[in-house]
């Protein structure tokens, strides 16, 4: 798993498939490849991602959780902001949709687990808030990445589910399904980006097996999303 330069020479993105699950990942049976070298795990940050609107400043003594014996994944959180060189956040997802930010002009990145109810409750507009308040960026520079998940079509709910996501979002949808990319685009666009900003990542994790996916399969395994930032010195 190779990371991809951004816009921004100093962040590296990648968006995974099942060749590079988090299982493989933490067995040591894959890689995260900055060049030709493999990121330590211990320079990985994960959360525990249960479907809140939660985003947490990435600390030093957060490095590691979610890879090491000793750390577990963070709790609660849901999605991360970072500043701090040679840090990489991961988000793991098997049809919820994983999305990566950056600021073009200012080492700063955030991603977030927007699932159905993190989609409905507005997580990737926490994120962007969170974004331009404590870390000064402007929306002007931002660039949002909205990563492979189940598409509309693919993804059907009881009716009390549809007329609840409904009834909160103000989206309009096909009947008793949800396009969960469809409200990202709205909420994101909402805070001021524009399509220009937007990079649309339209594989659908159900319908394409290269990706896992739990309403397909009940699969436990994860692919994974990754962003952070690079100062020269990770392998020195």
């Amino acid at each position: 798993m190779k990371l991809n330069k951004s816009m921004n020479s100093n962040i590296y993105y990648c968006f995974g498939n099942k060749d590079d699950s988090l299982f493989l990942l933490k067995r040591g049976d894959v890689h995260v490849l900055l060049g030709n070298e493999a990121i330590p795990q211990g320079r990985f940050v994960m959360a525990d991602q249960t479907h809140s609107t939660v985003i947490k400043v990435v600390e030093e003594s957060d490095l590691g959780a979610g890879f090491l014996a000793n750390k577990q994944a963070i709790p609660i959180v849901d999605g991360f902001i970072s500043s701090l060189p040679n840090t990489f956040i991961v988000i793991k997802g098997a049809d919820c949709t994983p999305i990566l930010i950056y600021a073009k002009n200012k080492n700063v990145v955030g991603a977030c687990h927007s699932g159905r109810e993190g989609t409905k409750n507005g997580i990737v507009k926490t994120l962007i808030k969170k974004l331009i308040t404590e870390f000064n960026v402007s929306i002007e520079d931002l660039v949002v990445m909205i990563g492979p998940a189940i598409s509309g079509s693919k993804y059907q709910v009881s009716e009390d589910i549809f007329n609840e996501f409904l009834a909160t979002t103000k989206i309009e949808q096909d009947y008793r399904n949800i396009d969960m990319q469809k409200v990202i685009i709205h909420d994101v666009m909402g805070m001021g980006i524009n399509m220009e900003q937007i990079v649309m990542n339209d594989k659908c994790t159900y319908s394409n097996h290269n990706y896992f996916s739990y309403r397909r399969d009940k699969t436990k395994d994860r692919q994974l999303s990754i962003i952070g930032i690079v100062d020269g010195k990770i392998f020195k």
